[in-house]
């Protein structure tokens, strides 16, 4: 939301009440709309491409621009709430700032996921530009899935993928090796 109001001259009318006021709005929403405010699914292979890394010394953190609360009602649906090592929303706080971390697209949230283990065999997953650049940064390696994206798009990824159909876990253990 800040890059918006960037992009539009107004950085000086950002304050972060804004995404503040937009997750309670969003959560206000599903609480009305109860169990059946949207049918959750997979995305094709992500199931079996989780359930292969459980079984392994990876560890698995997730990141999402969605609230907490969101994010553990999906989870708790799709049943795979404890597969994840670490759950991290760009709503949570930041304990070097006290505020939350609002954006995805800045490194803090990254290095703070970084900093809840002391694993160094972590590989990210991303489909998402600003995600891509700062998953390369913080893990220095990452698979990209392009979906309807473009190589250029992810000049820093160690590997690229259409959709998740071909990503398996021997190319994520070669690269953690």
């Amino acid at each position: 939301m800040k890059q918006l109001f960037i992009l539009h001259g107004k950085e000086n009318l950002f304050s972060d009440e804004i995404p503040k006021h937009k997750a309670t709005k969003l959560l206000e929403t599903y609480k009305k709309l109860g169990n059946s405010w949207v049918k959750i699914r997979f995305i094709p292979w992500a199931k079996e491409l989780l359930q292969a890394l459980y079984t392994t010394d990876i560890k698995i953190a997730l990141l999402t621009a969605s609230p907490r609360e969101c994010m553990s009602h999906v989870l708790n649906e799709l049943w795979i709430h404890e597969i994840f090592d670490h759950k991290q929303s760009i709503y949570d706080i930041d304990p070097s700032t006290n505020k939350p971390f609002v954006s995805k697209a800045e490194p803090e949230v990254y290095l703070h996921i970084l900093r809840q283990t002391t694993s160094n065999t972590f590989i990210m997953i991303e489909d998402g530009h600003a995600g891509m650049q700062w998953a390369r940064l913080a893990w220095g390696k990452s698979i990209s899935v392009l979906w309807a994206n473009t190589v250029e798009q992810f000049p820093l990824a160690s590997s690229f993928h259409r959709d998740l159909t071909s990503v398996s876990t021997e190319e994520i253990l070669s690269m953690m090796s």
